[in-house]
Parts: structure tokens; sequence; C-alpha cells
């Protein structure tokens, strides 16, 4: 744990399981939620800053890699795709995961950002195709918490874009920078989009 005040790191327990790929989701109430990663099983952990330590929680309904955990306004974490078009929700008042309906398609590598309605807005990722290639998104799915359901508007942006960025601008907004795609065949791209969901 590092301590901004002193400029120093202490070390801390370590979790349960290796993780590369993972994500980790500050909540509400101050502690941290780690889900999924390479060569994880589906449980995943909590942080408390308070003990130093982590405890297992979970499990999500498979295991999950290059996904994202976003917090709702309720307290709860979405966590969506990862080499699947599942998605699951955590709910911290009973530790458990539900299996929520799939997005669109599979997804790895995308962005997952909540916005002024409190609906998350998924935004591009990858999924494998025949002979070891990628197929690359330009769409979008919106998770609507009321529900635990997404929707999937015909909403695109300009080109498809994975690994990139996904920032909320004052407004409402959301910026979506670089990244890479299967259309330009570069590694890397400098093209943004400004979105404005519905």
């Amino acid at each position: 744990v590092f301590d901004p005040a002193t400029g120093t790191s202490t070390p801390i327990t370590s979790m349960a399981v290796t993780r590369a790929g993972h994500e980790a989701t500050l909540l509400a109430d101050g502690r941290g939620l780690v889900t999924g990663g390479h060569g994880s099983n589906p449980g995943c952990e909590v942080f408390d800053p308070g003990t130093g330590a982590f405890t297992g929680t979970g499990p999500m309904s498979e295991p999950r890699r290059d996904h994202t955990a976003t917090l709702l306004g309720d307290g709860s974490v979405v966590v969506a795709g990862g080499g699947s078009f599942t998605a699951d929700r955590w709910v911290p008042a009973q530790d458990l995961f539900y299996r929520m309906q799939n997005l669109g398609d599979v997804r790895s590598l995308h962005t997952a950002v909540r916005i002024g309605n409190g609906r998350v807005m998924v935004t591009g990722g990858e999924k494998p195709t025949a002979g070891g290639g990628a197929f690359f998104h330009s769409t979008m799915d919106f998770f609507d918490p009321p529900t635990g359901s997404f929707l999937f508007p015909d909403v695109k942006t300009r080109v498809p874009r994975t690994g990139h960025t996904a920032t909320p601008l004052p407004g409402g907004d959301v910026l979506l920078a670089g990244g890479k795609n299967g259309i330009l065949g570069q590694p890397a791209v400098r093209t943004c989009d400004r979105v404005r969901p519905q």
C-alpha cells in the first residue's frame, strides 16, 4: 500500500490466487473488489484497507480476464465481458454475484463507464475469429441498472477500437481515445470520438 503522505510503500498480505488482466474496483465503503484475471478461477477477493487483508468473495458465473468492473450508484458492481458475452452483478450486502442479461457480443479489452443517467456505457473491445484473428467492435451496449438488462442502440464510433480509454467529460459526454483497430492495420491509433450518450 502506497502512502502519499510519506511517499513510502508497505507490503501487505498476498491475494489468494495469481492475477493479471484483472480489475480492481473502489467500492462505496472504501474497500476494493478484485475480479478475474489470467490464470484465476471465477472467485474474487475484497481488500479491506482497515485490516490490510484480502477476503474471498463470489464466485462469478465464469472466469474472466480483460473484462470491465463498474461501480453502480447503489454500491453494486457490474462485471462484463472478458472473453465472453456474459455479465454478472455483485451485491455487497449479500457478497454474491448474480448473472445478468448478456452483452450484445463477446468483448475483451473494452471499456465501461457510468454515465449521467446511471447507466453503464460499454464501448469497443475485440473477440477472436477463426484462424487466430480478431474482430474489433465499433458498437456500444448500455447496462440499465433498474432492469438489470443491456440496451443495444444502433450507435457506432467512427472506427472500431480496443484497448482504448473512456473518460467522462463535464456535461455528460464521454471521450474515447486511442486503442487499436483492425481497419487501419496499425498497432495503435490516434483517433478519438466524443460520444453523447442517450
